[in-house]
């Protein structure tokens, strides 16, 4: 008999044994360089691509150059796509007024602009596993959500983890 915990261990199995076509993302918010590094691990990830705008992090481990030599120690690729980040004007839609629909308005129109980062993305995606990563732990509030509904209309699956 199968419980939900016995479903989500066959589909995690399934997702690291199929990555072909597959992106994920991922928001480090919560989760500490080892917990981080062993996800990369469990789904075979050998890329990582920042969409922060700013690389920089409060937490040490996540900031740009000290994360990318811990992915390199990992010989994992770390790659910054700085304008596929979120402008803190846009930012700021959700922080100060919470409004979430127009802050993914206002990004789409950012990334309609920054279409040169977007296809650079498409392409490097290709190639390798690769992980979508900003700070936010739930994509659905993240800039990262765009993205990846961008992604799938290009016919990768995608994984939110």
């Amino acid at each position: 008999m199968y419980t939900n915990n016995n479903i989500d261990v066959l589909l995690r199995n399934k997702l690291r044994q199929n990555n072909e076509n597959a992106i994920y993302s991922i928001g480090y918010s919560g989760k500490t360089l080892k917990d981080f590094i062993g996800i990369l691990t469990e789904y075979n990830i050998t890329q990582v691509i920042d969409i922060r705008m700013n690389s920089f992090s409060w937490k040490k481990d996540f900031r740009n150059k000290i994360f990318e030599a811990n992915m390199e120690k990992m010989n994992i690729k770390y790659i910054h796509i700085k304008n596929l980040g979120a402008p803190k004007e846009i930012r700021e839609e959700i922080k100060s007024r919470n409004n979430p629909d127009k802050f993914f308005a206002e990004y789409r129109k950012w990334v309609i602009k920054n279409k040169i980062s977007f296809e650079y993305l498409l392409g490097i995606s290709q190639y390798k596993t690769s992980i979508i990563l900003c700070v936010e732990e739930d994509y659905k509030l993240c800039h990262r959500k765009v993205i990846m509904d961008k992604m799938k209309r290009h016919g990768f699956r995608v994984h939110n983890l």
